[in-house]
């Protein structure tokens, strides 16, 4: 007897675990007819310029002037869909507070300074760059990203020469910065 007993505690117990599995199985039944998943993932802004000086660009002849002579091929790189600015800044200029870029002497003694002229664009298309009071001037502005390898532009500079001048290194510092829109 003792078996039969517990065939029928066995048996119950089965008889349990069913029904807690039809119960437990029915409540799938009472989930939405679909779904849905959003998957999304992020490209990271790219920002950068880079600046190649070309040949000549620190040993200008200033006694000979110079016409239109490329100083730095300048890289724009941004993937920005709305587009980008690159402005430009002639430090002598902004110390200045004028518009007109300069080279001026490493000697503080020395109170000449020699005007010159830029262009910027891509080769053949250079327009004349205009600064502001600031001795700043926005270079570039576009409306979409540029190109995966960035876009390429030239810097010319153009200044007349002068077989007198005070003897001395004359420089400027030309500063190109990039913002997306």
């Amino acid at each position: 007897m003792k078996h039969t007993k517990n065939a029928k505690v066995r048996s119950g117990l089965m008889i349990a675990v069913i029904t807690v599995g039809l119960v437990l199985s029915g409540s799938s039944a009472l989930a939405a007819d679909n779904g849905s998943v959003t998957v999304q993932g992020t490209v990271e802004p790219v920002n950068e310029i880079t600046v190649t000086g070309q040949t000549g660009f620190n040993t200008l002849n200033l006694s000979a002037g110079a016409t239109d002579q490329n100083v730095a091929v300048v890289n724009e790189k941004n993937n920005d869909p709305d587009g980008y600015t690159v402005t430009l800044v002639s430090a002598n200029a902004q110390a200045a507070s004028s518009s007109q870029a300069r080279l001026k002497g490493a000697n503080t003694a020395n109170a000449t300074v020699i005007n010159y002229s830029m262009k910027y664009g891509t080769a053949l298309a250079e327009a004349a760059v205009t600064l502001g009071a600031t001795g700043s001037a926005v270079v570039t502005s576009t409306s979409a990203a540029s190109p995966e390898t960035g876009s390429n532009k030239n810097l010319l500079i153009t200044f007349s020469g002068s077989s007198w001048s005070n003897a001395d290194t004359y420089s400027d510092t030309i500063t190109l910065t990039i913002a997306a829109k």
